[in-house]
């Protein structure tokens, strides 16, 4: 029905964009997984299971997986291997490209949020590259990380640069769609927890520039410390903004406990948010590579 409402919502060409996601513990499961076997069934929509380190476990030791619902009425519970789930998970992927699998626990333990209490993720938008409270919006923008390799070298400072330009020009688009969005539960989402999307693009040719193979040590160590860089710098442009403008309104100190915080950033930056706050929840993500 979602898929449906998604294709009746298109206009003029241009088709509508949805994820559905599944708990792994949902008694549907299975089913959920093969539903785009049938290549005329959920057309308009993209899928995803959600998976958490408990599921995990239970696939690496070959153990039973109990799948479960509980309403005031009504009950289902159902037990499979997890290793054959995965497996389908896998075999299907490889087959169709669907599901996806989103590491939840991941997704809820490594953030800036990570430590609050009245937080919590609702779902991830269409390419799952953000996840995203209910009513969050998905506001995108990707540095072209080709652009800054001259004679073999990449140029940090201008990176440095230009991270503070495009984290202050995303907070002015934000503000800019702020009273554009449809819903009520959306403005408020926007306006109490400010979240961003910067991320990269261009890795590969960033590297044939720099002539470094991809699987090659150098490689990763300079994707590693341009990763490190961006995270760092990020956070310390919206600490900054913080203290011209004020922190995102659900701000709370208990995000100077947050693991992500604690290892993505300079001593420096830690007591930039330490003393002023952020101006964003949320500031990267890296769409999926294709």
């Amino acid at each position: 029905t979602f898929s449906q409402v998604t294709s009746t919502i298109g206009q003029n060409g241009r088709r509508g964009a949805l994820m559905l996601s599944l708990d792994c513990t949902h008694p549907e499961l299975i089913d959920f997984i093969n539903i785009k076997t049938d290549l005329n069934k959920v057309t308009k929509a993209n899928i995803s299971v959600r998976v958490n380190d408990d599921f995990m476990k239970a696939v690496e030791n070959d153990e039973d997986w109990v799948l479960h619902f509980e309403a005031e009425n009504d009950k289902m519970e159902k037990v499979v291997k997890a290793k054959e789930v995965f497996k389908l998970l896998c075999r299907n992927n490889w087959d169709f490209a669907e599901p996806g699998i989103l590491y939840w626990s991941r997704i809820e333990d490594y953030n800036l949020l990570s430590e609050d209490d009245e937080f919590e993720y609702a779902g991830v938008n269409p390419c799952a590259e953000e996840p995203l409270p209910n009513g969050g919006s998905c506001l995108l923008g990707s540095i072209n990380l080709s652009a800054y390799v001259n004679d073999k070298i990449f140029d940090m400072c201008a990176f440095k640069k230009d991270i503070h330009t495009i984290v202050k020009a995303m907070n002015d688009v934000l503000d800019q769609g702020l009273p554009l969005h449809p819903l009520q539960i959306q403005r408020d989402t926007v306006r109490d927890y400010r979240q961003i999307g910067i991320g990269v693009m261009g890795i590969a040719d960033m590297l044939i520039k720099l002539e470094l193979k991809y699987d090659t040590d150098e490689a990763i160590e300079i994707c590693d410390t341009i990763g490190k860089v961006l995270a760092d710098e990020s956070i310390k442009v919206s600490a900054l903004l913080s203290k011209e403008e004020g922190h995102y309104p659900k701000y709370k100190p208990s995000i100077l406990t947050s693991e992500f915080l604690k290892k993505n950033t300079s001593v420096e930056t830690y007591e930039l948010v330490k003393k002023y706050g952020l101006r964003n929840s949320q500031l990267l993500t890296i769409a999926p590579f294709n």
